[in-house]
């Protein structure tokens, strides 16, 4: 039993491995390595270098969006959810520059498994 419980807990491990976690900050920039301290300007940036398991920080502050709408086709899975998460207790506002109304669209999530929290999305 102690040797599948010490498998068991080295996969968990060799797993969480895997997982990049990326970094959008208003005075970042997209030529940036998308770390915490050189962190990417857009979530267009990070949502095209991101895969399963993958984490998305978006540090606080209004982050205008003039490129839209932005259409987000990629995958995670069930057991590799792609999250896009505010950092910390910081709070991060997608503005886009539409006006509001039925037939504008900011974002539009046609891939599967991703978890969003903590993040404003406006004008769209």
């Amino acid at each position: 039993m102690k040797k599948f419980l010490f498998l068991f807990l080295i996969s968990l491990t060799s797993i969480s491995t895997f997982a990049t976690n990326y970094y959008v900050a208003t005075s970042g920039s997209d030529s940036n390595s998308g770390t915490l301290s050189s962190p990417f300007k857009t979530i267009t940036k990070a949502i095209s270098v991101v895969s399963a398991g993958d984490y998305i920080y978006m540090r606080g502050g209004l982050h205008s969006i003039s490129s839209s709408p932005i259409v987000i086709t990629k995958n995670g899975s069930s057991t590799s959810k792609i999250r896009v998460f505010a950092y910390g207790s910081e709070v991060p506002v997608l503005r886009f520059n539409n006006s509001e109304g039925d037939s504008n669209r900011g974002m539009g999530l046609d891939g599967d498994y991703w978890h969003w929290k903590g993040i404003t999305i406006e004008r769209a």
